[in-house]
């Protein structure tokens, strides 16, 4: 399973792709996976951390600059990979958006109407349209 993930910068309103990812040790907050953003990194348990004034890593959320969206190991019948956030349509005319379910451990979709359901498992069934971010104009009608 590769670990990939991209970035939602709310301040910049711009979404960062992972470059190449780099181990490192910082004292204050064990390993990270740490990708080529200047100031964002994630730990191998999916914890969020940016780097302070004083160069210490500190946890995302106090910061709440970034949304960081993991890649679900899947790819879209373009073969587009699909992340977290990502706009979908299924089956032809279902769209939602891909989602992390703690009940069931898994992604899934969650549609327009509200409607949660496991995502498709074959990839012919699944187009990526957009994400929350770039595209929220996808989703009107979203309850």
């Amino acid at each position: 399973m590769e670990l990939k993930f991209r970035v939602w910068d709310r301040k910049r309103k711009k979404m960062i792709y992972q470059g190449s990812m780099i181990e490192v040790d910082p004292k204050n907050c064990g390993d990270l996976i740490y990708s080529d953003i200047e100031t964002l990194a994630v730990g191998m348990n999916g914890e969020r951390y940016v780097l302070d004034e004083t160069g210490k890593w500190e946890p995302a959320e106090s910061v709440g600059e970034y949304d960081v969206m993991f890649f679900i190991n899947r790819l879209d019948k373009n073969g587009r990979e699909i992340y977290e956030g990502d706009i979908i349509r299924v089956f032809g005319d279902i769209i939602g958006v891909v989602q992390w379910d703690n009940a069931t451990a898994g992604f899934e979709v969650k549609t327009k109407s509200g409607v949660e359901a496991p995502l498709p498992l074959g990839r012919e069934d699944i187009e990526i349209i957009g994400n929350t971010y770039e595209d929220p104009e996808l989703l009107e009608g979203k309850k």
